[in-house]
């Protein structure tokens, strides 16, 4: 079970990091995990829906990043 969540957060945070290109910053890879992780977390237990992880995504990237 570990080999399979460290793959899992290995791909997720290769994923942020191509998606965020040349603002590719490990202080920003890692806040933006977090959010992910914890957004999934919600879903996961009940507390949301996976359909909601996008828009939250995105606001936690617009507080990151206004522009």
């Amino acid at each position: 079970m570990t080999r399979l969540r460290s793959a899992v957060g290995g791909e997720l945070v290769e994923r942020l990091r191509v998606a965020l290109g040349p603002y590719d910053e490990p202080d920003l890879v890692s806040a933006l995990f977090m959010a992910y992780s914890g957004a999934m977390m919600l879903a996961g237990t009940g507390t949301g829906d996976f359909l909601e992880v996008i828009p939250r995504m995105r606001m936690v990237a617009r507080l990151v990043d206004p522009t």
